[in-house]
């Protein structure tokens, strides 16, 4: 290990050694285009982070389970959208519903 190892991507990113200077130019060229829609890129990630930090608090749910589970029951009753103040207590009822019957459903299957 006494010798210092090269970066890998180093000869990748190398131009070439008998490049031409219209080579160069167009390697150049291309870079600055490609640097151009990079720092765009970043500039949009960073104007998405920033809209989500402005939004309300925000709940990410990923629902797992085997078909025919329920999944689809869950996303249905609303679970991504709540925002009526009225609506809210009939998908708080329906929830809980749903999930009384999932338990009952899982104490009848795996008794303790």
């Amino acid at each position: 290990m006494g010798a210092v190892e090269e970066d890998p991507f180093a000869a990748f990113l190398r131009p070439p050694p008998d490049e031409t200077a219209e080579q160069r130019a167009q390697r150049l060229a291309q870079e600055a285009e490609a640097k151009k829609v990079n720092d765009m890129i970043d500039e949009q990630l960073k104007a998405e982070r920033a809209a989500l930090k402005k939004q309300k608090h925000v709940v990410r749910v990923l629902l797992l389970g085997q078909s025919e589970s329920g999944r689809s029951l869950v996303v249905s009753c609303g679970v991504l959208n709540v925002e009526h103040s009225s609506w809210r207590q009939i998908y708080h009822a329906q929830k809980y519903e749903f999930l009384v019957c999932k338990q009952s459903t899982i104490d009848h299957v795996f008794p303790c």
